[in-house]
C-alpha cells in the first residue's frame, strides 16, 4: 500500500451560501419544491482530480434516504449538480449530502440543511403550451410532441419538465433545457417525448 499525503481540497455545496431575500423563514431555504443543488471541488493543487460524485436526500435529521442519485461520472469543466425528481414538501426541512470520491480513492462529503418554501413565479405572459399525440408521427412512433407558443420574447434559460399520475403528480423529470434571447415561438415544436407509457396521464411544464 502507498499512502500520498495531499493538501485538503474544499467540498461544499453552493446552495448552502446563497441567502433569499424573498423568503421569510428561520433557516436556510429553497424557494422550490424541486430546487437544483450544485457542488462545488477545488483540489488546492493536491492533484486528486474528481472521479465521481452524488446527491443524497434525507429528512431533517439525516436518518431517512428520500432519494439518491447514485455515482455520477465527474467530466472535466462541468459542474457538479443535480435535481432530485422527488418533489418536495412545502415548508418541509431537508438534508442534502454531495459525496465525492478522487481519482485516486479520497472521499469526502458536505451537507446542507434547509427548508423547502414554494415560491409562486408569476405566469410567463403569452405563452402557451400544447401537447399532442394525435397526429400521424405520434401515432405510428408512440410519442407525443410539446409546442410552444411566446407572443412576446423570451429572454433567458427555461426548462421542460415532466411529472405522471404514476406517481401522483409528486416526481418531476427535467426533460430539456432552453436558452432563448429575444426569441419569439408560433406553436413551434421543442419536444418530442419517447419515454412514456400506454395509459398513463402525464402533465408537461415550462
Amino acid at each position: 500500500m502507498v499512502i500520498k499525503a495531499i493538501a485538503q481540497p474544499e467540498i461544499y455545496i453552493e446552495n448552502a451560501g446563497t441567502l433569499r431575500t424573498d423568503v421569510i423563514a428561520s433557516k436556510q431555504t429553497e424557494a422550490s419544491l424541486t430546487p437544483l443543488f450544485v457542488g462545488d471541488y477545488i483540489d488546492n493543487a493536491s492533484e486528486e482530480p474528481l472521479e465521481k460524485y452524488k446527491f443524497d436526500l434525507y429528512d431533517e435529521n439525516g436518518e431517512d434516504l428520500i432519494e439518491s442519485s447514485d455515482w455520477i461520472q465527474a467530466v472535466s469543466g462541468k459542474n457538479y449538480s443535480y435535481r432530485f425528481k422527488t418533489m418536495l414538501t412545502n415548508n418541509e426541512s431537508y438534508k442534502v449530502y454531495f459525496s465525492i470520491v478522487t481519482r485516486n480513492g479520497y472521499e469526502a462529503r458536505a451537507s446542507y440543511d434547509f427548508q423547502a418554501v414554494k415560491v409562486y413565479l408569476e405566469a410567463l405572459e403569452g405563452v402557451t403550451m400544447r401537447v399532442d399525440d394525435t397526429d400521424v408521427y405520434c401515432r405510428e412512433n408512440g410519442c407525443m410532441r410539446v409546442y410552444l407558443t411566446a407572443k412576446n420574447p423570451l429572454t433567458g434559460c427555461y426548462v421542460l419538465t415532466r411529472t405522471s399520475e404514476a406517481s401522483n403528480y409528486q416526481v418531476y423529470e427535467d426533460l430539456k433545457y432552453f436558452n432563448y434571447f429575444e426569441e419569439t415561438l408560433d406553436d413551434s415544436l421543442i419536444y418530442t417525448d419517447f419515454i412514456i407509457e400506454s395509459g398513463i396521464k402525464y402533465k408537461y411544464a415550462f
